[in-house]
This record gives structure tokens, C-alpha cells and sequence, in this order.
């Protein structure tokens, strides 16, 4: 009985060993050039920090490199390969994915395709951004710098996102706790009885003890706040629903 355990134990060990191998080999590849513009060596360090910073944030972020967008439109084809290929982290099949199709126009084009916190991390705003960074050097064949820098700026949004949204649970978890609070010693208060409130301190003053003979208000200073109002009107992510009728953000243009 006891080696059976024992053999148990060790078949169960092995299987928590292998899943995290066998869920990292079914995950599709983060880095997918069809056109062979990457040289072994920087595709294989591309893919490399891409997968750092995807686990690090259970967010995929992904690059697809191919000719053209087929018979479909650039975001009809960057939110379909998301989809269908197996993209997205964790429940809410978190990602983003920026595709570059190479002879789509003059110079080629770029789309970016969010979906679950990447819509909240890449707003339109970033996506604009993230392309005037990158177009210059993909313009100029520096695909390594382009993409690298794409895959940063990812990195920095998706942090700023998940910090902010930290910091909106904290609020909320003090909130509840200072209610809690506020209701527990509402109810000790209560059984003070002996404690009665008084609008006066004369009952602690010996009568004749403390006599006021001049009273003034005197106006010290003024200080005056102004804050500026946010009239951004980008700052949000607009939204479209894809042919598997889930919900991508992002956006992409000519270069």
C-alpha cells in the first residue's frame, strides 16, 4: 500500500511538472513572419522578449508579419488571426496583436488588434503612437528596432493599465473597510450610556476661572487651487465586433 502511494505521488508530480511544458507548447508563437524579413537571430530575440513580457503580465502580445490581408480588409484579417489562431491570456483572452502586411499600398500596413485588457492598455491614442514610432525605421528596414520598440511600449501601456486598476481595488477595498468600520463603532458608541454630548465645556470649568475679555477674527491668507480640465476626447478605445463576435479595439493605417 505504501509503494502505491508512493507511486501515486510520483505520477502526480510528474503531471504538475508537465502541464506549465505542455501549455507553453500549444500557445501559438508570438513572433509569425510569413515574409522572412527577420534573420534567425532577431526573430528568435524578438520572440524571446515577447514571451518575457507576455507571461509577465498574462497579456499576449504578439507580431504577425505577412504579404497581404487575402480577400479581407486589414482588421477583418489582424482580429480573425487573433481569434482563430488561439491568441489572448488568461480567462478574458487578454492581447494584443499588431499585424504588418508588407504590400498592402505603396509602402505597406500596419494594424493593431486588442481584445480583453488590451483594449483598456492600447486606447486609439496609443495606437497612433505606437505606429509614429515604428514607421520610420520599418520605412527604413530597421524591422528589429521597430518591433522592439512596438513590443516596449506594449510593455509600458499594459503596466500603466493593470497599475491603475490596482490602485481603483485598493480604493475600493478601504472604502469597504472604513464602513465596516464607521458600522462597528457606530454600534460601541451606542452602548456608551453613561456618555452624553454637550454643546458646551462648562461642567470641566470651575466657575469664575476663565473670563474672555476680547474676541477678533483676523484673515491670515487665501490660497486658490485651479485645476485644468481634461477636454482629451481620445483618450478611450473604440470598440467593433469581430467575425466570432467578440469585442477588439485598436486601429492601423497606410505607412
Amino acid at each position: 500500500m505504501k509503494r502505491f502511494i508512493v507511486v501515486l505521488l510520483s505520477v502526480l508530480l510528474c503531471c504538475a511538472v508537465m502541464l506549465p511544458v505542455c501549455a507553453a507548447e500549444t500557445h501559438p508563437a508570438r513572433v509569425v513572419d510569413e515574409c522572412g524579413i527577420l534573420g534567425e537571430s532577431d526573430l528568435g530575440a524578438l520572440s524571446a522578449k515577447m514571451d518575457e513580457i507576455s507571461e509577465r503580465h498574462n497579456v499576449d502580445v504578439a507580431l504577425v508579419i505577412v504579404a497581404t490581408a487575402q480577400d479581407k480588409t486589414p482588421e477583418v484579417f489582424a482580429d480573425d488571426y487573433f481569434d482563430y489562431e488561439g491568441y489572448g491570456m488568461g480567462e478574458n483572452d487578454d492581447g494584443v496583436m499588431l499585424v504588418y502586411f508588407m504590400n498592402e499600398g505603396e509602402n505597406g500596413y500596419v494594424h493593431i488588434t486588442t481584445h480583453g485588457v488590451g483594449i483598456d492598455a492600447i486606447t486609439d491614442s496609443g495606437v497612433e503612437e505606437i505606429i509614429d514610432r515604428i514607421a520610420p525605421n520599418i520605412l527604413a528596414g530597421d524591422y528589429m528596432t521597430a518591433f522592439g520598440d512596438y513590443a516596449d511600449m506594449c510593455d509600458e501601456y499594459i503596466k500603466d493599465a493593470t497599475t491603475f486598476d490596482f490602485l481603483i481595488n485598493l480604493v475600493i477595498s478601504l472604502a469597504i473597510g472604513f464602513v465596516v468600520a464607521f458600522i462597528v463603532t457606530g454600534s460601541m458608541k451606542r452602548k456608551l450610556k453613561s456618555v452624553r454630548s454637550a454643546a458646551e465645556a462648562n461642567s470641566y470649568l470651575k466657575p469664575g476661572s476663565l473670563n474672555v475679555t476680547e474676541a477678533r477674527d483676523m484673515f491670515l491668507f487665501r490660497q486658490v487651487t485651479r485645476t485644468v480640465k481634461n477636454t482629451d476626447s481620445g483618450s478611450g478605445s473604440s470598440t467593433h465586433t469581430s467575425s466570432s463576435g467578440r469585442t477588439h479595439g485598436g486601429g492601423g493605417r497606410s505607412l
